[in-house]
């Protein structure tokens, strides 16, 4: 099986059900308030990756990291699956980012999703995610 069968298969399989609105609540559950799946292929090299962050300093360094444009019209985080906006990263620039707003209109929830290598190298370089 190729690593985008592999790839196709389990983003169907996990991602297709997991909503943005599920990796949010991982990552405001968690002491650091990130959270990220991946999809690995056989030999264990992440081929795609979701990361949420939600806490100002976390997302104060993936702002550094990535030019963080958000278009388009808010998204229902409840109904929208990582596979949807896998699916956009992967049919565009190799990346997508949402995110959310708190009452002062800054960024309170950021989830980025990457099909790129170059972008989840910088993602597992930067938040020192285990290989």
């Amino acid at each position: 099986m190729s690593n985008l069968e592999q790839m196709s298969e389990a983003l169907v399989q996990s991602w297709g059900i997991k909503t943005l609105e599920a990796l949010r609540r991982q990552a405001k559950a968690g002491a650091t308030g990130v959270a990220f799946d991946a999809i690995r292929a056989a030999g264990g090299k992440r081929l795609v990756i979701a990361i949420c962050v939600t806490k100002k300093v976390p997302i104060a360094v993936l702002r550094q990291a990535f030019p963080l444009v958000d278009g388009g019209a808010p998204e229902d985080w409840t109904k929208l699956t990582l596979l949807e906006i896998t699916m956009r990263a992967a049919a565009g620039p190799g990346f997508v980012f949402k995110s959310l707003k708190n009452s002062a209109g800054e960024l309170s929830d950021v989830i980025l999703v990457s099909t790129e290598p170059r972008s989840i190298a910088i993602i597992e370089r930067i938040f020192r995610l285990p290989k």
